[in-house]
């Protein structure tokens, strides 16, 4: 049995293209691509999620302009959390990276940890011959999951960001909601962006979007277990976790490990509701 987790992300998109060059009639054996860093949300110059790093755990996610722009996925296997992207929190063991891919729309990865193999999938659809495609502001993370040992695991996927994403410095305010679609394969999600909204107000390089918003969206199936939520973390304050409109105060760069733990715990609880089982 497969567990499939899809989250949605979004952007407003533009082309990405690798090129290669290689003299006329020379063969060659296909080598793996190995970038300087690996595309994660990579949709636009103002959305731009890299992994900076050979394995996804070995540094936390950063946009193009060095930014922390912080991805978190975790998987809990029988009762233990592993972590397969991020590098916190660091008391969290990490799984296994057992292979990573690179294509002009995809980054896959494959993870294994306690009888369990995970393929992660980073997908953003910019194909060139296809302008409505193209113009869809989104970006899609898929996890598969499946028994390696050939015995049944219980297995829950959890992910969290934060409103970095969102804002190009990290002292602006932000809003936020969760909301449930009314179609018929219905969505959860939340979504957060700036109380200011300054649209095009800025210029320049190094620039981070700061007005539209960000969405993190799952299929609301039966039988897969979510939990969701925003975890504001600030500098004196405890992390808050609510659906309300008020404001917060946006987490510092510079967050503590304690801290950040904490805020993560808010949004990954220690037991999900419906864990799904792998035989």
């Amino acid at each position: 049995m497969i567990a499939k987790l899809v989250s949605g992300l979004l952007a407003v998109p533009a082309a990405a293209v690798w090129l290669s060059a290689q003299p006329a009639g020379a063969a060659s054996p296909r080598k793996p691509v190995r970038p300087p860093s690996v595309p994660i949300a990579a949709v636009d110059p103002y959305f731009s999620v890299w992994s900076p790093a050979d394995c996804l755990t070995d540094a936390e996610t950063c946009h193009w302009t060095g930014a922390e722009h912080r991805l978190t996925l975790m998987a809990r296997i029988d009762g233990k959390p592993w972590r397969f992207a991020g590098a916190s929190p660091a008391d969290v063991p990490a799984m296994k990276q057992t292979g990573r891919t690179v294509t002009p729309t995809r980054s896959l990865y494959t993870f294994e940890a306690a009888g369990v193999v995970l393929s992660v999938t980073f997908l953003t659809p910019l194909l060139l011959d296809d302008l409505d495609l193209l113009s869809r502001p989104v970006s899609y993370i898929e996890v598969e999951a499946r028994s390696a040992d050939g015995a049944a695991h219980d297995v829950a996927v959890l992910g969290a960001v934060t409103g970095v994403w969102a804002v190009h410095s990290p002292e602006q305010e932000v809003t936020w909601q969760t909301y449930r679609t009314r179609e018929a394969r219905p969505l959860v999600g939340a979504k957060i962006g700036t109380t200011a909204q300054p649209v095009l107000e800025r210029a320049g390089d190094q620039i981070r979007i700061d007005w539209g918003y960000l969405h993190l969206a799952f299929r609301d199936e039966p039988g897969t277990g979510t939990s969701m939520g925003i975890g504001i973390q600030c500098r004196s304050d405890p992390p808050s976790f609510s659906d309300g409109r008020r404001p917060p105060s946006l987490p510092q760069p510079a967050l503590s490990e304690r801290a950040d733990r904490r805020a993560l715990r808010r949004v990954l609880p220690p037991e999900p509701a419906r864990p799904v089982r792998l035989r």
